[in-house]
């Protein structure tokens, strides 16, 4: 039983894999789909589980760095905190269209006001979808790492 709680080096090697996967969020959500989710990992449970268990054995600061990346890659991912974004880029769109329509209206182009309306709306839209279906994609692999981590009970055995 003593054996589970010792550091060896396919754990050290899994744990920097993991530090260095938090640099950058599409790497950190592809190390955690690959090895860490059941759900999106081709991995056997028990690989998976092994994964797990090396996660228990970070030492503080490891665990205070990746603690914190899962907190901000939570956060990051939430499609609610862009609500707010998107509506205040709306806005703006809106008015400037408004303004640039009356521009148009003076000069007398028709035509080009109705042109706007098509091009404004399919570029405001097809970003609308992209954010919120790439935050939706991301955000059930945001949150099972945060309560992972959150969760982990860590080996004892590093400290002091």
């Amino acid at each position: 039983m003593q054996e589970d709680f010792q550091l060896n080096e396919s754990d050290m090697i899994f744990i920097q894999n993991l530090i260095e996967a938090t640099r950058k969020d599409e790497a950190l959500k592809k190390f955690i789909d690959y090895y860490l989710f059941a759900k999106k990992s081709p991995l056997s449970l028990e690989n998976i589980n092994r994964n797990i268990k090396s996660l228990k054995k970070m030492d503080d600061t490891q665990q205070l760095i990746v603690k914190a990346r899962a907190r901000e890659f939570l956060e990051l991912n939430d499609p609610s905190k862009h609500l707010s974004i998107l509506i205040g880029f709306f806005g703006m769109v809106i008015g400037a269209y408004k303004a640039l329509g009356e521009i148009f209206k003076m000069a007398g182009f028709k035509i080009v006001d109705s042109f706007l309306v098509i091009i404004v709306s399919l570029i405001l839209g097809t970003y609308s979808a992209r954010l919120l279906i790439k935050n939706m994609r991301t955000r059930s692999t945001a949150l099972f790492f945060y309560e992972l981590i959150s969760n982990l009970n860590y080996d004892m055995k590093n400290k002091g």
